[in-house]
């Protein structure tokens, strides 16, 4: 399931300045929050429904978007170069899996 939202006139100048520098949409804090806010309002309400699996995953799933969503503020934000940032959030996107089957492995143990 994928979940987008458009953006605001705000927005849209905000990513005409951001791709000047050389950044692509994905790569948007605002386009990562509004990702972020769109999931977190669609699935919260079913969080007491899902399985202790579903749960963990959603939970990662929106840790590593929190996490991205700092990288792209850092680099809106002069605090790191676009290489940097690039880099960051590659790490974390490839670490996603890890941290999930990892989850999945001490939710087993407990069961």
């Amino acid at each position: 399931m994928s979940i987008q939202c458009e953006f605001s006139d705000e927005g849209l100048l905000d990513r005409d300045k951001l791709q000047k520098v050389g950044m692509q949409i994905f790569e948007s804090s605002k386009y990562l929050q509004c990702r972020h806010d769109s999931q977190k309002y669609t699935l919260d309400d079913f969080m007491s429904e899902m399985s202790k699996f579903q749960l963990a995953s959603h939970i990662i799933h929106l840790d590593i978007l929190m996490e991205r969503i700092k990288v792209w503020q850092d680099f809106e934000n002069s605090r790191i170069s676009l290489s940097e940032a690039r880099s960051k959030n590659r790490v974390l996107e490839e670490g996603l899996q890890d941290r999930v089957k990892k989850k999945f492995s001490e939710l087993k143990v407990l069961n």
